[in-house]
């Protein structure tokens, strides 16, 4: 286990604390965590991961693993593991090599709408530009 987490809190005060090697571990309350990408490149949706019921805290942690000079990341929920929603994107911020990227699912910001995402059983990470340089991005998704 790392010897260093960096803390992610919701509204509740539980926290979720990932490890630079994209571990997670948990300070209080449960969680339900898994890997959504591992080591990828390509452009391709992740896997799907089935949260066991709906969750209002969800988080992708991001983590980048070699040289990373371009590529993009979206994070997306379902309810029904049919119909995703876009809910976080790397696109226009970018991966920056070295740094760890945490996305969370608490607004969907449209042109027209601010709309809160209420609750999604379903989580995962697609990669929606080539990750370049040689490297490649890990992501994690944890909810609880």
């Amino acid at each position: 286990m790392p010897s260093q987490y960096v803390g992610i809190s919701d509204d509740g005060g539980d926290k979720v604390l990932v490890g630079a090697d994209g571990s997670i571990g948990v300070a209080s309350g449960t969680i339900t965590a898994g890997a959504t990408l591992t080591t990828v490149t390509a452009i391709s949706n992740g896997a799907t991961i089935d949260l066991g019921s709906a969750h209002t805290g969800i988080t992708l942690a991001l983590v980048p693993v070699g040289t990373i000079t371009g590529g993009d990341v979206d994070f997306q929920l379902s309810q029904d593991n049919v119909n995703w929603i876009t809910v976080a994107t790397t696109a226009g911020v970018g991966i920056t090599t070295g740094v760890n990227k945490f996305m969370n699912a608490s607004v969907v910001v449209s042109a027209t709408t601010d709309v809160e995402f209420p609750a999604a059983r379903y989580a995962r990470g697609r990669v929606i530009a080539t990750i370049t340089g040689g490297g490649s991005v890990t992501a994690t998704i944890a909810a609880w």
